[in-house]
This record gives C-alpha cells, structure tokens and sequence, in this order.
C-alpha cells in the first residue's frame, strides 16, 4: 500500500497544511483527518480479528462498553507483544450479547478469554487512538479454544500424575468440618450454608472468600484453597452459581486444577454447570452440578455414618445379647458343676477330718502321757539335786573362808609380820624401791614406825 502524501487526492474532507510545500507544517486535526482517511482507505471493510481481552470495563450508562485485545507475550505476565483498543457501541452490543446467549454452551465476554470478533478499523482523532468498532463476534471460536486449552491442560494433570490424586484423600467418617471457597453473600454461599442448616447435624463452615470470575479469580481460588488447607477441616467445598462456559474459565486454569490436586483434604466441586465438567471438577475428589448438592453430598456423608454407627449399635446389641445369654448358659452348667465338686470335696473333707482329729486325739494322749512321765522324772530329780549341790557349796564356801582368814593382814601381823610404805603409800617390795634418806612408813601390829633409808643391800633371790 503506497502511504498518503500532501496533497493525495483520496484524502477526504482534509485540509491542505499551510506553509512551504516542500517542507509543509500539520495541524493536529489535520494529521487526524489523513490517518483516518488512509485508515478508511486501507481497510475499507470490515474485519475479523483474534486476540485475548484484557482490561474488560462494565458498560457504562449509555450502553457502551469498551475493552483491549492482545496479543500475549511468550512470558506470562510481561507485556503484549500486540494490542488494540476495542469499542462496543450499545446497538452492535446488545446483538453480539445475543449471539453468544443463543450459542451452544453459552458463552459471555470474560476477562483472559480468547475471542475472534469482527468489526471496522477506525481512528478516534480527538481521542488519537486506533481502534477496532466492534460489530459481531464468532462464539464457536471461543468455545472451541476453550474445549482445545482444557484437553491440554488434562492431558498434562493426568501425565503428571495429578488427575486423581485428590480423589485418592480418604473422606473421613463425619465430615462436619466444612471449608468453603465461594465469593462471600453469593446466593452460591447462601444457597449452600442453607441446605447444611436445614439438616439435623451440626456444621462448622470456614469461609475463604474468593473471586470466582474475573482476571483475578485464578489467584484468590489459589488462595482460598491453600489458606483453607492449613485450617484443619475436613472438606474443602468450592461452588458458585451458574454462568456461561466462558464465565468458569478460571475453573479450567492450570494453577487452580494444581492446587485442587494438591490440596491435604478432599475437595468437594459445585460450579453450577450443567453441560460440561471443568477441569476443575476432573481433578477434585468429588464433582457436583449445584452449591446444593454439594451440602446434600456432604449431609449424605454424615447421614450415612449416623446409619451405619445405628447398624453397628445394632449388630452390637444383638452380639452382646447372644453372648450375654451364651455365657448365662455356660455359667449356670460351671454352677452345677461346682455344686457337685463342691459337694464331693465336702464329704471328702469331712471324712478326712475325722481321720485327722482321731489322729490327734490319739497323738495327744500320747504326748500328754510321754510329757506326765518326764514331768515325774524330773521332779524326783529336782527333789535330790537342791540337796546335793546346796552340801557342795557349803562345803566349798568354807574352805574359801578359811584362806581367807588365812591371808588376813591383821593375823599375819599379830603373828609378827609388818608392812612398809614409802610417805606415797606404795608397797616396799624390794630394796632398788627406796634410795638413801627417804622416809619409810612401817606399820605393826600395834602401832606404825617412822624411819630414814640409810643404805640398802640387794639379797640373791632364793
């Protein structure tokens, strides 16, 4: 395509710039008015166009509703290789809304969806934006991208082993303990936390509240899952209401499958669709179509232990009463049989009995007449012996008497013997006992007598 250049005939309602022709200079509006018009020229009609929305904005007051398509980087999360501005104008808009509600499945405009829309390339000059003007979209695109995305991303979970391994968490025996994932005052939520109320049991329901659509409702899903399985609960049940296949896309994202498959308990699905499973349904322990059926699951659970606790208290009672009635049996046969033993042991007992006290009765006499005869024996023994040993003692007192008078100190110095003392008192047995001039103290029969040690003389033992 040849670029315009001043002056290019084609150019409609576009001022010629003032100034020098060779080097002329533009007005704004000017410039404005020659892109659109080579714009116009170049893409004179409409277009199809393919791309991933990004920044969806609501409709605004007048119907219109404006949004950019892109190309995405090979990175995620680094900026569009390629992007458009899109504008939706209330006419186009509620016809394109048409068309996706009546394609198969449903589908809607959602943020991170991959989209084939067509329309007419057009220059916003006040705005100095390039844009398209959106005029129909082609939902079996977008169905079909969705439908190719999911069977990769399945294909992946299940060679990685990740399938089913949620689905491998034993459900323990009452789940009462219930995780929520849901946006909070949802009728998702109401509808869910009513139908556990409703029932007999008790519940305890931690709420994570998440997004469950929108850009961010992958990350907040993430989020919730793994905040709930560090919460100690038994179930972690994730619902919403129901939507349009393209409104469950953040169902179908890999992070969430991964944390569903991931999670420490089993988790409980009820993403209020009717036709097709998301992924996230493939991969959680157990899949179901409403937020309702979720908690009837859940109440079946506990329902089902209740029952089957009745049955073994049942089973119970009638093995108790059996046994109790076995043993009764088996008592009452031991009672008769003790009876019996008890019975011969007695007459045993008492035969043996009399054995033994005419045994005594014959060992007493025996011993009573054995103990008389020695009884005897010794008391003629106990008559003579006092005599006997009373006559010995006399006699051996008697003689000690008279050695003792016989050693007396005042017969053996009447008798002309006498005793020397030295002025200590001590015995003078010998000569080397006293030394010249000591003072000896004798004592006779009739008096004492003082005397001085002039010499002494040792004599030879005899």
């Amino acid at each position: 395509m040849t670029l315009w250049e001043p002056g290019d005939p084609r150019i409609e309602q576009a001022a010629a710039p003032e100034g020098d022709v060779d080097d002329p200079t533009w007005s704004v509006a000017e410039l404005g008015a020659a892109i659109g018009s080579c714009l116009r020229s170049a893409f004179a009609d409409e277009i199809w166009l393919r791309g991933e929305i990004r920044s969806l904005r609501p409709a605004n007051r007048n119907g219109h509703q404006y949004f950019d398509l892109i190309e995405p980087g090979a990175d995620q999360g680094a900026y569009p290789d390629a992007k458009i501005s899109v504008s939706l104008f209330r006419a186009s808009r509620a016809r394109v809304l048409d068309v996706l509600r009546g394609a198969p499945g449903s589908a809607a405009l959602i943020e991170g969806v991959e989209v084939r829309i067509r329309g007419k390339i057009d220059w916003w000059a006040a705005g100095g934006q390039l844009r398209l003007v959106m005029s129909d979209i082609d939902p079996v695109f977008t169905l079909g991208q969705l439908d190719a995305q999911r069977r990769a991303l399945l294909a992946r979970l299940s060679a990685e082993g990740l399938l089913d391994a949620n689905a491998r968490r034993p459900l323990p025996p009452v789940p009462t303990r219930i995780g929520l994932v849901t946006s909070a005052g949802s009728a998702a939520h109401a509808d869910f936390v009513h139908e556990l109320q409703a029932s007999r049991y008790v519940f305890d329901v931690v709420l994570a509240d998440a997004r469950v659509q929108g850009a961010d409702a992958p990350r907040t899903l993430v989020a919730a899952i793994d905040k709930l399985g560090r919460a100690s609960v038994d179930v972690i049940a994730i619902v919403r209401g129901g939507g349009s296949r393209t409104d469950l896309v953040a169902f179908d994202h890999p992070d969430v499958a991964r944390a569903i498959a991931g999670a420490a308990v089993p988790v409980f699905t009820g993403v209020g669709h009717e036709i097709d499973r998301s992924v996230a349904d493939e991969v959680a322990h157990s899949a179901f179509k409403t937020p309702t059926a979720v908690a009837g699951a859940l109440i079946a659970a506990v329902a089902d232990a209740e029952a089957e606790l009745e049955g073994f208290a049942v089973r119970l009672g009638a093995s108790t009463d059996r046994r109790l009635a076995a043993a009764q049996h088996e008592l009452a046969d031991r009672l008769r049989r003790v009876a019996r033993a008890a019975r011969v042991a007695d007459a045993r007992a008492t035969t043996h009995l009399r054995a033994l006290q005419q045994q005594l009765a014959l060992g007493a006499r025996r011993i009573l007449r054995d103990e008389t005869r020695e009884w005897r024996r010794r008391r003629d023994r106990l008559g003579v012996a006092p005599h006997r040993r009373l006559t010995r003692a006399e006699e051996r007192l008697a003689g000690a008497d008279a050695r003792l008078q016989a050693s007396d100190p005042e017969r053996l110095l009447a008798r002309g013997w006498s005793l020397t003392r030295t002025t200590d008192g001590e015995v003078v047995r010998a000569a080397d006992q006293v030394t010249p001039g000591q003072s000896l103290r004798t004592t006779l029969a009739t008096g004492t007598v003082t005397s001085t040690v002039t010499a002494t003389t040792e004599q030879e033992p005899r």
